[in-house]
């Protein structure tokens, strides 16, 4: 079950299977999206149910924490998954379990980048449902969000594909870095001159547009506490 490299992709199949997808009608697109999607869900299902599993054995509370970093999963797009099967698919690729796993390895990249935004931004709630943060801790949660990048990591060795894997790792750390960059920011934020960048194409008329951006940023900025 390894993908192969998009470079060894043949480029006629792919062209022919880029066109046969555009032909196709929106209804039969959305279903097509929703069959790839499925497949995703049953490999985080699965995962998800094998560490909760393991977890059994050293208390309930364990369980109750990767329930919890289940939960950030649902509720989501699960946009990234779907570019991953819509990709590969567009590309001619055929081991649509073996693309299934890599889209499920970039959602939970994406949840472990979560569970850490949540940290940092000190959110409660994320989807109408308790964070990790606010249930475990800061401490907790960002060990779990780790664990979930390593898992993330491991799977895509398991698939084997070292281009995939290079791919990832050099965004994993860049991403690692933007938040770092984040907490040297995150009280150096220029409300008003995020404003004028959003209102410089407005024409001068459009006051009531001006007002509603203005209130955003007074709304953030009692949120947040940004300089404005």
């Amino acid at each position: 079950m390894t993908l192969a490299p998009w470079a060894s992709v043949d480029p006629h199949r792919s062209s022919s299977r880029a066109w046969a997808l555009a032909a196709l009608s929106r209804e039969r697109l959305l279903a097509l999206s929703q069959e790839r999607q499925s497949q995703v869900d049953a490999v985080l299902a699965r995962f998800f149910s094998l560490a909760k599993n393991r977890a059994a054995a050293f208390g309930p509370q364990y369980v109750e924490l990767w329930q919890t970093l289940e939960n950030n999963t649902i509720g989501g797009k699960r946009f990234r998954p779907r570019m991953v099967m819509c990709a590969y698919d567009a590309l001619g690729g055929t081991d649509l379990e073996a693309a299934a796993y890599v889209g499920a390895a970039f959602e939970l990249l994406h949840t472990a980048l979560i569970v850490h935004d949540d940290v940092i931004d000190n959110s409660a709630t994320r989807r109408g449902r308790d964070t990790a943060s606010a249930v475990y801790g800061n401490t907790g949660s960002i060990l779990a969000g780790d664990v979930l990048l390593a898992k993330a990591m491991r799977i895509l060795a398991e698939d084997g594909d070292l281009a995939i894997i290079r791919t990832t790792s050099h965004s994993v750390v860049e991403m690692a870095e933007g938040e770092v960059r984040e907490l040297e920011t995150r009280l150096q934020f220029d409300l008003q001159n995020l404003v004028g960048l959003i209102l410089s194409p407005c024409q001068p008329n459009c006051e009531f547009q001006k007002a509603e951006f203005r209130h955003l940023a007074w709304c953030l900025k009692r949120r947040s506490n940004f300089r404005y």
